[in-house]
């Protein structure tokens, strides 16, 4: 059945809680950002997903824009890239119209990378830094946790997502960097219980995600926790957030404090952000 998708003016981390989810007449899927005026990566990884996840089921998707910034931003993003050649996506404007005559150094664009074995995650790695470097090297005092967060999640893909494709996402602003790493998989839950060694009955999808940022909790049996309780703990030291979403839930971690809570609409994969604060 299709759809129309109402994405939100995605100002916060919660984002993937707003949407709305509505029937839509005709055989083709809205995603509908005709109040959203400002898009992160996180939003950019969803937007992919959703996208991803209608055609994953046959429908054909409109992307709808009716801001001229938010269409350069996606079309910046590289948004519409994957699905090139794909005749049952469509973005309304066509968002190529907002070419511009170079790519802006504060943004690593929406990269689809496949991370089959370790070398691949190790590679994708190294591009996502080397671009944070390049285009904001006032970050390289926090190299070594950024560059540990961004090789655990993307690992992560490739161990539990059951898709061994990831799509990365990074921007740099005067005060933060902000890194996403999303995937159309299996989610965090089913990750878990796969392994028969979770008991999860009765835990709300933030709370899943709340105990997949414990320490030693893990989807792959001997091979240590999923690394976002390591991603979780550099948060807590040297940034700002780092932002679960999958399933219906989205959790958070700030420095002092925590927040998650369960929307209306499931999350198609899994969708990480971390914000690291530009270092005095």
């Amino acid at each position: 059945m299709a759809v129309r998708i109402r994405f939100p003016n995605q100002a916060d981390f919660n984002c993937p809680r707003q949407l709305v989810v509505e029937a839509e007449a005709g055989g083709c899927s809205v995603i509908d950002l005709s109040a959203t005026s400002f898009v992160k990566p996180l939003g950019i990884a969803l937007l992919h997903g959703l996208i991803t996840h209608i055609r994953n089921a046959g429908d054909e998707v409109e992307v709808k824009v009716s801001s001229d910034d938010v269409a350069t931003y996606l079309w910046r993003m590289n948004l519409h890239s994957p699905f090139a050649a794909d005749g049952g996506v469509r973005f309304n404007p066509d968002i190529k119209h907002f070419t511009l005559s170079r790519w802006p150094k504060q943004l690593l664009e929406l990269t689809i990378v496949d991370v089959a074995n370790d070398d691949e995650v190790v590679t994708a790695e190294e591009h996502t830094w080397s671009m944070i470097a390049r285009g904001a090297p006032q970050y390289g005092a926090l190299r070594d946790p950024i560059r540990t967060a961004v090789v655990e999640l993307i690992s992560n893909v490739e161990r539990h997502s059951g898709t061994g494709r990831a799509s990365v996402i990074a921007q740099t602003h005067k005060d933060c960097v902000r890194i996403a790493v999303g995937d159309v998989g299996i989610g965090v839950r089913e990750s878990l219980e796969r392994t028969g060694t979770h008991d999860l009955q009765g835990k709300s999808d933030h709370e899943v995600l709340r105990y997949a940022t414990q320490p030693g909790i893990t989807a792959s049996p001997g091979h240590g926790g999923m690394g976002l309780a390591t991603i979780a703990d550099a948060i807590r030291l040297y940034g700002r957030a780092v932002h679960l979403a999958s399933g219906r839930g989205v959790f958070s971690v700030f420095r002092g404090r925590e927040s998650g809570a369960d929307g209306a609409f499931a999350v198609p994969g899994t969708i990480v952000e971390v914000a690291f604060e530009r270092p005095p």
